[in-house]
């Protein structure tokens, strides 16, 4: 299983989290995630308003939801590749599906 996450926080009072755990690696190749996998993507994106915060929640799971990532190097200690997605809203905040492309990493992998 490789899990990986990146934030981006604006000065807006803006924070946008990914969140992508991918199954059943066994070396570089394309994963698919979401409906008919166990691997799934969560998008989530938070913004400080005057009356709070507001959340707007994306996911691909195993009913709804598709994408790749593409693994091109894996090693013990470090995983690189893209994904792209097409993400379903997953909670009153969230409208319409959400596209995230020509997404790249290059993660440290720490052992449990």
């Amino acid at each position: 299983m490789l899990s990986f996450a990146g934030t981006e926080t604006t000065g807006a009072g803006s924070t946008r989290q990914l969140n992508v755990t991918i199954s059943g690696i066994n070396g570089p190749g394309t994963y698919n995630v979401g409906q008919g996998t166990s691997s799934i993507v969560v998008y989530v994106e938070a913004t400080l308003t005057g009356g709070g915060v507001t959340t707007a929640t994306w996911t691909s799971t195993l009913l709804a939801g598709a994408g790749t990532v593409t693994i091109t190097e894996i090693s013990s200690n470090r995983a690189v590749g893209t994904f792209q997605f097409t993400l379903v809203p997953s909670d009153q905040g969230a409208v319409g599906n959400k596209s995230v492309t020509s997404g790249k990493f290059n993660v440290a992998i720490q052992s449990n």
